[in-house]
């Protein structure tokens, strides 16, 4: 082990959520009302989608009341010939400046209702289409579906940057001005995620505890490298200053027995010692001795399990290092 890396105020926070920023995520609405359809892509949760790209269907043709957007477009057609035969009518005096003014208030407001729709009229129906490049994050819907105007029918996230939030012990709040970054670990993985490496950077830390419970949210934004999944929870270890006078050693070289913490450590080539260390702060990765190791040791950080089992063979278990 070498003494000389991080030392850490909290080593482990299970209370941490992955959330999207505002901004990273979108809810895509009915534009109309009738029975939706999805659009020629397979739609699943998580599927990437592009800006612009149709993902569904909705028709009115075969709901009560008729195709409303049909009705919306020959409004128009009728409101606009109206219109043009008014103008001429307005110059030879044959109807009256109000009268234009009403014929042209009746277009302009037919006009307004066509151009919501007109890029999007379709013979299947009305498009609608993703706001952005993204993932889908829900589908709110199913084939065949009624919906209505303004209803939500799916939400799509960018997927560029996430939010990590930790509810801290409020016991711990005079530090919280002390951290600068964080590592976390997923709970449907092992690997340990350092904010440092993912353009990661603390946002904010609350001033007072959240409502009905004793914990201080803490902040951090970093760039998704897509194996995150959003809305699942971790274990985040919070890491503050640096010291040197410590002594770190891999988890992996960790074993413990009963609540006791043990090492082993080579003392030949193929012969190694079994030592109870006692154990101090963690970052996920390396984690504190406080006392049972020196500086210089060398102790055994894979196949640590394989030793263990073997210790009362006198086989060498394959596949250790040091």
């Amino acid at each position: 082990p070498k003494a000389g890396l991080t030392s850490f105020f909290i080593s482990l926070i299970y209370l941490l959520l992955i959330l999207y920023p505002q901004g990273e995520e979108y809810t895509i609405s009915a534009t109309t009302t009738g029975i939706i359809a999805f659009g020629p892509q397979m739609l699943t949760d998580g599927k990437t989608i592009n800006k612009g790209e149709t993902l569904f269907f909705i028709s009115s043709k075969t709901v009560e009341g008729g195709d409303q957007n049909l009705k919306t477009k020959l409004n128009y057609e009728t409101a606009l010939k109206e219109y043009k035969r008014a103008q001429d009518l307005v110059i030879d005096l044959i109807i009256s400046q109000r009268e234009f003014e009403q014929i042209k208030l009746k277009y302009e407001s037919a006009k307004a209702d066509y151009d919501i729709i007109k890029n999007n009229i379709t013979p299947n129906g009305i498009k609608i289409k993703s706001p952005t490049n993204g993932y889908l994050t829900k589908i709110f819907v199913s084939q065949g579906e009624y919906v209505t105007t303004g209803q939500a029918i799916a939400s799509v996230s960018k997927n560029n940057k996430l939010l990590l939030r930790a509810e801290v012990p409020e016991k711990y709040y005079a530090g919280l001005k002390n951290i600068n970054t964080a590592n976390f670990k997923m709970n449907y993985s092992n690997e340990v995620y350092q904010l440092k490496n993912m353009h990661g950077r603390l946002l904010s830390f609350g001033r007072s505890a959240t409502d009905n419970s004793f914990y201080i949210p803490v902040i951090f934004e970093f760039v998704n490298n897509e194996n995150i999944v959003p809305g699942s929870y971790a274990e985040v270890f919070l890491l503050t200053k640096t010291s040197s006078e410590i002594i770190t050693i891999p988890i992996s070289s960790l074993t413990e027995e009963q609540g006791l913490y043990f090492v082993y450590l080579k003392t030949g080539k193929e012969s190694y010692i079994k030592r109870e260390v006692t154990t101090g702060e963690s970052n996920g990765e390396r984690i504190e001795i406080k006392s049972g190791l020196t500086v210089g040791e060398e102790v055994v950080t894979n196949g640590v399990s394989q030793i263990r089992l073997a210790g009362s063979s006198s086989t060498l278990p394959e596949g250790h290092s040091h």
